[in-house]
């Protein structure tokens, strides 16, 4: 395995990793506002069909969207550590 090729390029690998958690982040947070957004009523109140519906949205909701701070944190570490790497190579 050539680790040569990884050492010359991983500032692009982190630059390709940053991208997509950055876009995992961001979509995740609006397919979960849009969720929200798409229950409410005229009146602005969600409406469920049910409890175990709501218990069950609300539960996947603050899973995704904990997963999607996480994914927007680990994007902001790589974008800075190809910034620093790429600071270094000058």
């Amino acid at each position: 395995m050539n680790l040569e090729w990884f050492s010359q390029n991983e500032w692009a690998i982190c630059l390709i990793g940053s991208a997509a958690c950055f876009t995992f982040g961001f979509s995740a947070s609006h397919w979960i506002g849009r969720r929200r957004f798409c229950r409410r009523n005229e009146h602005g109140i969600e409406i469920f069909r049910s409890y175990g519906h709501q218990w069950r949205a609300r539960s996947t909701e603050q899973i995704v969207g904990v997963l999607a701070m996480l994914a927007f944190m680990l994007g902001l570490v790589c974008l800075l550590a190809a910034g620093g790497d790429v600071a270094g190579k000058s």
